[in-house]
């Protein structure tokens, strides 16, 4: 995995290293982020603030397209002229589970995220759970239940085990969600 596009020049080369050493070279860089992206229905809508995009979403979301789990991340799936609201709309209807990334910038933003965070919550109750896959940044329980008291009562990652940790369980819970049926019911 590269966090970056490589060359034609530089993938021959990784390959040919790779071809002395009896081994064949899997190269897996932006190009490859980029086709899933484009050729794979999102499995999961990262609903943020902007605020939190450089330290906590884009890293999310990055580590998840490594993972070859699909998201509908704005920087990502926004393109120039796109109306907002619709794009936005659109998504979080064609991705199955919500990832909200709770933190301070979050329970503060009346805009976006707020608005968000309805229409996934509106099809939490709609569909009878298994919509919503929170994450806490730096929140306690009483600022969740004064936000949301619904949303206090689902399971949550929590930021500080790591990018790892939360990665492995969204993956898990994804993955888990995919076999069981939206709803986790069989």
């Amino acid at each position: 995995y590269v966090n970056r596009r490589l060359s034609s020049i530089e993938v021959t080369t990784i390959a040919a290293a790779f071809e002395k050493l009896g081994r064949t070279a899997i190269i897996r860089d932006t190009e490859f982020s980029d086709y899933i992206s484009e050729h794979e229905h999102p499995v999961a809508f990262i609903s943020h603030d902007s605020r939190d995009k450089s330290d906590f979403a884009k890293p999310l979301a990055n580590r998840l397209a490594r993972a070859s789990v699909p998201v509908w991340f704005d920087e990502y799936s926004l393109n120039v002229g796109d109306g907002l609201y619709e794009s936005i709309e659109a998504g979080l209807k064609a991705a199955p589970n919500v990832i909200v990334l709770l933190s301070k910038n979050f329970l503060s933003n009346e805009s976006w995220g707020r608005s968000e965070f309805l229409m996934a919550a509106q099809r939490q109750v709609t569909e009878a759970g298994g919509v919503l896959l929170p994450i806490w940044i730096d929140l306690s329980v009483e600022e969740v239940k004064e936000y949301d008291l619904t949303l206090s009562g689902i399971m949550a990652a929590n930021w500080q085990d790591g990018l790892d940790v939360v990665v492995q369980k969204l993956v898990r819970a994804i993955k888990k969600r995919k076999l069981l049926g939206n709803s986790g019911k069989k």
